[in-house]
This record gives C-alpha cells, structure tokens and sequence, in this order.
C-alpha cells in the first residue's frame, strides 16, 4: 500500500519547492506516491493523463521528439516536473520506481497564482508598504483557493482602524457583519463567559479573525479582546462574501443535495461541538 510522501521530499521538487504550506494542504490528498514495476508504462501518447509527474526513485524511459533518454531519480533533472505531452509522450519503468501524480491544471494554478502573489508583495514594497502582515495573511488556509486579483481588490476595500490596548474587536455570541485583520499589535481569543471564560489562543500580525460568522452564518464563537495597542484592518461582510467566501466555498442548492443523497451520498455534520 502506497504511503503518504514524505515532507522533507519536497524541496527537491521544482515547482513544489516555491510553494506555500497553504497551497500544499490544498493538494495534500495527491501527495501519495506510486509504484511502478519494471515495464509498467506510466503513460503513452494514446492515453493521456492529465497529471504532471515527479520521479522519486528508480530510473524512468522517456520518450521525446529526440528519442528515448533516461531519466534516473538523485540526478538534478530529475528534481523537474515532467508532463504528458509534445515533448514526452512515452514513459515506461526501466526498473523498480517511485513516482508523485500531481492534476496538471490545479498544479499550474497553484504556481501561478504563487507568482501573481508575490508580484504585489513586492509592488507593494517598491511603494513603501509594510507587507509583512500580508505575507502572514496569504498562509491562511482561507487564501488558498483565492484569485490574487481578489486579493488585491480586497487591499481597497479595507478600512484601517487605530485602537488602544484592552479594545473589544468582537464578542462571543454576536452577530457577524465584518472580519478583522491585524496589521500591527497583540490579541487575545476567549471563549466562555463569565466565570467559564478562558483564554484558548493569542493573535499576531497578519491573523484573520472573525471569518468562522461570516463563512458559517453563525454567531461570534468567541471574544477577541487587544492586549497590545494595534492597528486593525475592517472588511465588511458583503466584500468578505463576495472575494473571499465565494471562491472557497461551493454551494448547492437543497434539491441538489436531495438528487446526491438518492445517489448513495451522505450529509456531514462539519460544525465544532461549540458549534452544535
């Protein structure tokens, strides 16, 4: 049985290696290698994929434009990915090997949408703009499945707030109408009231908070309370919804979760215990 790759792999694996964790998470369920027999072909030009590969182990035959060529696991051009195509259109095991299938399109969206990422981190730099707290911000998992033109039109839409330590941004069971994000200074996040309150994590640059209502159109979970002075970032609701929860959220109406349920589908209960 195949088992999950193993993390200290991926930084010998261009592009893998310029990706963010977020991103990772996103694909980590394709991060299984697979065994090849000698002679076991991989793909050929009648068959295509749709996967880009990765070899881990062992030696591949590559069929290209020139010929065959090997292609053995350890060398640097082995650190490549390599996708079905004009230039390989053949792959078989010349012996015992490893490789890594990864969805050729997601893969491609991920890199670039890296690449478009790190473009306005440094534009905003040249300008003179803090970037730290961003950088923080896009290794949310909430991030990873927003278009960075989302990301940017989100930057306009902020409103930026100077508040004073011992400043209550959100409190546990109220409605939810924006999200916070900390651009500079300390909070805290508690949950419970009165004497069941208790303190279950701290906040720094770049967190996000306030999202869990918004996504889940639930009350406030919990209350978060500044512990240094700080400076805020406010982004309404209907901006929340409509750059962030869109594109990470898919919907379905209730007659198409009826037609998946008579398919042999099954409801699942997500919410934390708090939640229920």
């Amino acid at each position: 049985m195949n088992k999950p790759l193993l993390s200290d792999l991926l930084p010998r694996l261009v592009p893998l290696n310029t990706l963010p964790s977020r991103y990772l998470q996103e694909i980590r369920h394709q991060l299984v290698p697979r065994a090849l027999a000698p002679g076991d072909e991989l793909f050929d030009e009648q068959a295509p994929s749709g996967l880009s590969y990765f070899l881990l182990s062992g030696t591949l035959s590559l069929l290209t434009p020139d010929g065959e060529r090997p292609l053995v696991a350890g060398s640097p051009e082995s650190r490549h990915v390599f996708t079905p195509g004009i230039q390989v259109s053949k792959v078989c095991a010349l012996e015992e090997a490893c490789v890594l299938g990864i969805d050729s399109a997601q893969l491609e969206r991920l890199v670039t949408w890296q690449h478009a990422n790190a473009d306005l981190l440094l534009e905003l730099a040249t300008a003179g703009e803090l970037t730290d707290w961003l950088e923080a911000l896009l290794e949310n998992p909430l991030f990873a499945k927003v278009p960075p033109a989302n990301v940017r039109d989100m930057l306009t839409r902020l409103e930026t707030i100077d508040l004073p330590v011992g400043h209550v941004l959100l409190r546990e069971g109220e409605a939810g109408d924006c999200c916070y994000f900390l651009k500079s200074g300390r909070a805290e996040v508690m949950t419970g009231l009165g004497s069941a309150s208790q303190v279950v994590a701290e906040l720094d640059v770049g967190a996000c908070f306030g999202e869990e209502a918004l996504l889940t159109d639930a009350p406030r979970n919990a209350t978060v309370t500044l512990i240094e002075d700080a400076c805020v970032l406010k982004l309404a609701r209907e901006s929340f919804v409509s750059l962030l929860k869109a594109p990470v959220v898919d919907e379905l109406s209730l007659e198409q979760a009826n037609a998946l349920i008579e398919q042999g589908a099954q409801w699942l209960d997500v919410r934390l215990l708090e939640e229920y």
